[in-house]
C-alpha cells in the first residue's frame, strides 16, 4: 500500500506491478509456479510453504487494494484538521487516519480472510495435506466422491459461517458506534 501510494515513481510502479500481477492471475498458476519453478532455481521448500507463499502473496495484493481504498476514503479535510490541531504527519496517521481506515477496511478484510480460507482448497493440487486433499484420499479409496466432497463443502460452509459471524460480531463491537443503520 505504501509503495503504491508513494510519490516516488519507482516505488509507486513497484506497488502497482505487484498488485496488478497478483490480483489478475489465478492462484493456481502461482501454486504451480512456486511448487515446480522455485526448486528449479535452487529454492527447495515444502509443499505447505509453497502453498502459503502463493496464497499469501496473492491475498496480500488484495489486502493492499483494500487498504489503499480505505486510505482514499479518508478525506483530505481529516488530514488538514489533524495538522491544524498541531499533529505531525505520523501522529495524524496513527491517531486520526488509521482508526478511520481500519473501520472502513474491516468488512472487506473479513471477506478477504474468507476468500483466503476457501483458496486453501487449491493447495490440494500440489499435495498439501489440507481438508480437500485428505477427503480426496478417502474418496479414492471408497469411490464415494459425492458423499466425501459433500462433506468437504459442508465443512467449508461451517468454517466460513464461523468466520463471518466472528467478523460481524467484531465489527459491531469495535465499529458499531460509528456505523449508521446497523
Amino acid at each position: 500500500w505504501l509503495c503504491k501510494a508513494s510519490r516516488r515513481r519507482p516505488l509507486a510502479w513497484l506497488g502497482f506491478c505487484y498488485v496488478e500481477l497478483f490480483r489478475n492471475t489465478p492462484t493456481l498458476v502461482y501454486l504451480y509456479l512456486f511448487y515446480f519453478g522455485l526448486p528449479m532455481i535452487g529454492v527447495r521448500l515444502g509443499a505447505f510453504v509453497y502453498a502459503m507463499l502463493a496464497i499469501g502473496i496473492q491475498g496480500g495484493a488484495y489486502v493492499t487494494e483494500i487498504i489503499r481504498g480505505a486510505y482514499s476514503a479518508i478525506g483530505e479535510d481529516q488530514r488538514m484538521a489533524a495538522r491544524a490541531l498541531g499533529l505531525r504527519p505520523w501522529q495524524s496517521l496513527a491517531l486520526v487516519e488509521l482508526p478511520q481506515m481500519f473501520s472502513v477496511a474491516f468488512p472487506a478484510l473479513g471477506n478477504q480472510v474468507v476468500s483466503t480460507v476457501l483458496g486453501t482448497a487449491l493447495a490440494s493440487v500440489i499435495a498439501v495435506p489440507e481438508l480437500t486433499y485428505q477427503l480426496q484420499i478417502i474418496g479414492d479409496s471408497t469411490y464415494q466422491y459425492f458423499s466425501v466432497f459433500s462433506m468437504d463443502a459442508i465443512a467449508y460452509l461451517i468454517l466460513v459461517q464461523i468466520l463471518n459471524q466472528s467478523f460481524q460480531a467484531a465489527d459491531r463491537r469495535w465499529f458499531g458506534k460509528w456505523r449508521s443503520g446497523r
